[in-house]
C-alpha cells in the first residue's frame, strides 16, 4: 500500500515538473519574437524645370555725326531755323588784333566762316552752338578775341561772332577760339532740337597754317 502511494506521488511530481518546463519554453519564444518593420517607400524626386534663356535685346547703333571738310557747305536746323555753313580757312596764332594786342593763353584757332540764311526771317549767328572740341576740352567762341581779329590787318574780314543774318543773305567773317595746342580738335555745329551735330575736323592747332606776320 505504501509502495503504491509513493509511486503515485512520484508520478504526480514528475507531471508537475514537466508542465512547468513546457510553460517556460512557450513564454521565452513569445519574448524573443520580433516584429519586422515595413520598408519605407522611396520618394522619386520631381525633375527641375529648365529655365528658358531670356533673349538679349540688341541696342540700335548710334548714327555717326555727319563730317565735312573745309570748303564744303552743310545745312543745320530746319524750317525758319535753317542755316548753311562753310568753313573757309583755318589758322593758328599766338597773338591777334591791332599790333597783336590780344595774347593767347594757349593757341588761337582762327576760323573764317560763311553763314547763309535761306529763310524768310532774320537769324542771329548761333555762336553758343559752334564749339571747338577735343577729348575733355570744349571751347566756345571768344567774342572779345573775335572782335580783335576783326581789326587785325592780316585778315580781310570782320568778326561774325555777334552778327545777325538777314533773310536770304549771307555773311563771311572770323571767329576765334583760345585752346591748348596739341590736341586733336574738331569744330562742332550743334543743331536746334537735335542731338546730331555736324563736324568739321581741325586736328592739332600746331598743324594749321600760321596767320601772316603783317599788321
Amino acid at each position: 500500500m505504501k509502495r503504491r502511494q509513493a509511486l503515485t506521488s512520484a508520478v504526480a511530481a514528475l507531471a508537475i515538473s514537466f508542465a512547468g518546463c513546457s510553460g517556460g519554453s512557450n513564454e521565452t519564444a513569445a519574448e524573443t519574437m520580433t516584429n519586422t518593420p515595413s520598408p519605407t517607400p522611396t520618394t522619386t524626386a520631381t525633375p527641375t524645370a529648365t529655365a528658358s534663356p531670356t533673349p538679349t535685346s540688341t541696342a540700335s547703333p548710334t548714327p555717326s555725326a555727319p563730317t565735312h571738310d573745309p570748303g564744303e557747305q552743310f545745312t543745320i536746323g530746319g524750317g525758319e531755323t535753317t542755316l548753311r555753313f562753310t568753313v573757309r580757312r583755318l589758322f593758328q596764332a599766338d597773338e591777334i588784333g591791332t599790333a597783336g594786342t590780344r595774347k593767347a593763353t594757349g593757341t588761337f584757332c582762327v576760323v573764317i566762316l560763311t553763314v547763309e540764311n535761306p529763310t524768310s526771317v532774320s537769324q542771329d549767328i548761333p555762336s553758343d552752338r559752334i564749339t571747338l572740341r577735343a577729348d575733355d576740352i570744349i571751347r566756345k567762341i571768344d567774342t572779345d578775341d573775335s572782335q580783335a581779329a576783326g581789326s587785325d590787318n592780316r585778315l580781310d574780314v570782320g568778326s561774325i561772332a555777334n552778327e545777325t543774318i538777314g533773310p536770304g543773305s549771307s555773311e563771311t567773317g572770323v571767329v576765334v577760339y583760345d585752346a591748348p595746342a596739341d590736341n586733336d580738335y574738331a569744330l562742332e555745329f550743334a543743331q536746334v532740337n537735335s542731338d546730331q551735330p555736324h563736324i568739321v575736323p581741325v586736328g592739332p592747332l600746331t598743324g594749321l597754317n600760321l596767320l601772316g606776320d603783317r599788321y
